[in-house]
C-alpha cells in the first residue's frame, strides 16, 4: 500500500506528495509532518522494493514508474494539490506535472538537474555491492558500512539503490513545458547535482530558484525547517494567484 502514510485531515484543503531520492524511502518525509501547518495533508508515496513494500518488485522503468504515480495521485485529487520531489524524485515530479490534468498549485523540485543533464550521466550501475555500498555510505551519510552486521542490513538498501539508479539512467526527458509555480531548491556543496538549477528554467518558466550554502545533497533534511517554510509560503502565493 503505497499511500500508508497519507494524511486527511479535516483541516486540510492541500495534499502535498513527495517523491523519494533514488534508493530512499516513504519515511525519510515523516518528520515534516511537525512541521507543515494543519491546512497541508502531507502524502508521503512508497515505491517498490523498500521499506515495508521491501518484497515487492522494482518498476524498472522511468516512465512506467511516472505513470503508476501519476495514477495514485489522482486518486487523492479531491483537495488541491502539491508535488516535491528530491533528486531522482525531482524528475519524476516535473514528468508526473505536465501530464496530469489538474494542475498542482505547486512542484517543489530539490537536488536534481535539469531534465536534459540526466542523458549520459554515470550513475555507477556497474558497481558490484560493496562499491555501490560504499558510494551510498559516502553520499547518502551511512555509516558503519565496514560492519558487517551493517553491511548486511544495508544490503538491500543497495539492490533497491542499484534498481532506481538503473531507470535514472535510462531516463530521458521528453522536455515539455510546465507552465506554472515552481520552485527549484539545492545546495551549493551538493556532491550529486552539480549543473547550475537555473537549467530547470527552460523547463518551467515560472520557476525560482533558491541555493542554501551547505547541506550537501540531503540539505533537506538538514534545513528541513527553512525549506518546508519557504514552501509553505510559495502555495500560500501561489494558490491565491489562481
Amino acid at each position: 500500500m503505497p499511500t500508508k502514510y497519507f494524511e486527511n485531515k479535516s483541516t486540510a484543503t492541500i495534499r502535498m506528495f513527495c517523491l523519494p531520492y533514488a534508493g530512499g524511502n516513504a519515511e525519510f518525509y515523516l518528520p515534516w509532518k511537525n512541521l507543515v501547518p494543519d491546512w497541508i495533508d502531507l502524502c508521503p508515496i512508497q515505491l517498490a522494493g523498500r521499506s515495508y513494500r521491501l518484497n515487492e518488485i522494482c518498476v524498472d522503468n522511468f516512465y512506467d514508474l511516472a505513470e503508476e504515480l501519476l495514477s495514485i495521485i489522482e486518486q487523492y485529487n479531491d483537495k488541491k494539490i502539491v508535488l516535491y520531489g528530491h533528486s531522482m524524485g525531482s524528475v519524476l515530479a516535473y514528468e508526473i506535472a505536465v501530464r496530469m490534468k489538474k494542475k498542482p498549485v505547486l512542484i517543489g523540485l530539490t537536488g536534481g538537474d535539469a531534465p536534459h543533464e540526466w542523458k549520459g550521466k554515470n550513475f555507477y550501475t556497474n558497481f558490484s555491492d560493496q562499491e555501490m555500498l560504499n558510494w551510498m555510505t559516502e553520499n547518502y551519510g551511512y555509516s558503519a558500512a565496514d560492519n558487517s552486521e551493517m553491511k548486511n542490513y544495508l544490503l538491500p538498501f543497495v539492490h533497491t539503490l542499484r534498481k532506481d539508479l538503473q531507470i535514472c539512467e535510462n531516463y530521458e526527458t521528453t522536455g515539455m513545458t510546465y507552465d506554472h509555480p515552481t520552485i527549484i531548491s539545492g545546495a551549493k556543496d551538493d556532491p550529486l547535482c552539480k549543473s547550475d538549477l537555473n537549467l530547470w528554467k527552460q523547463y518551467c518558466p515560472q520557476s525560482e530558484v533558491i541555493y542554501f550554502d551547505n547541506g550537501g545533497h540531503f540539505f533537506n533534511r538538514v534545513h528541513a525547517d527553512e525549506l518546508v517554510s519557504t514552501i509553505t509560503k510559495k502555495i500560500k502565493e501561489a494558490d491565491t494567484m489562481q
